[in-house]
């Protein structure tokens, strides 16, 4: 990186950091509330296991997330483009976590049937998923996989009609990357929201 766009980013983070410290209390403006209340559920959720651990208080760490953009972009209010990057980030923070860990999810039956549904390009079927189990596991087991799977966004059914009759297949999701906040902070334009994703990157290296 050359030395004057170092230099500027500097510049900019020390303007930032004079910023926060006079800041006082962040609010959410109308249209983050509504994302937040949207999002709230699924963040605090928690789940079992290792990962569980890892990954606890999702939603008090993204909201210092949206903080921190707020902040780095000179906002008092929180805005939508903030949290929409703090979920982005999050969602790669989890993403990184189940991948170093295993991607365990506390439910062997939920783990079998996503670890097929990597190793099948064309998804699954319901019966197909059933007769995975030899029906060793209940319906009920299974369906309780499957909703877990769907809460993560680690899978999603889709509808489909074959020889006259609906059947459901479920496929993998991919999750959301690092790439999604950088997108998320550029909102109409505005030059400061690709400093806002950018600027961590750099700030290890300002003395």
């Amino acid at each position: 990186m050359a030395f004057g766009v170092l230099k500027d980013r500097a510049q900019r983070l020390n303007a930032a950091l004079a910023f926060a410290r006079a800041a006082g209390e962040l609010r959410r403006d109308d249209d983050a509330r509504t994302l937040w209340h949207a999002e709230y559920a699924k963040l605090s959720e928690g789940e079992a296991g290792f990962v569980g651990a890892v990954l606890g208080r999702a939603e008090a760490h993204t909201m210092r997330l949206a903080c921190l953009y707020a902040l780095l972009d000179a906002s008092p209010v929180i805005r939508e483009v903030h949290l929409q990057a703090a979920l982005a980030l999050w969602r790669y923070c989890e993403e990184s976590a189940r991948y170093v860990f295993d991607q365990s999810l506390g439910d062997p039956v939920a783990e079998k049937i996503l670890k097929a549904l990597r190793a099948s390009a064309n998804g699954l079927t319901r019966t197909e998923i059933r007769d995975m189990f030899a029906r060793h596991r209940t319906g009920e087991e299974i369906e309780a996989a499957l909703e877990l799977l769907a809460r993560r966004d680690l899978g999603r059914p889709v509808r489909e009609t074959t020889n006259g009759r609906e059947a459901e297949r479920w496929f993998t999701v991919r999750t959301g990357t690092a790439m999604e906040a950088t997108k998320a902070t550029k909102g109409n334009g505005d030059e400061r929201r690709a400093f806002v994703a950018s600027v961590a990157s750099v700030a290890g290296g300002i003395s």
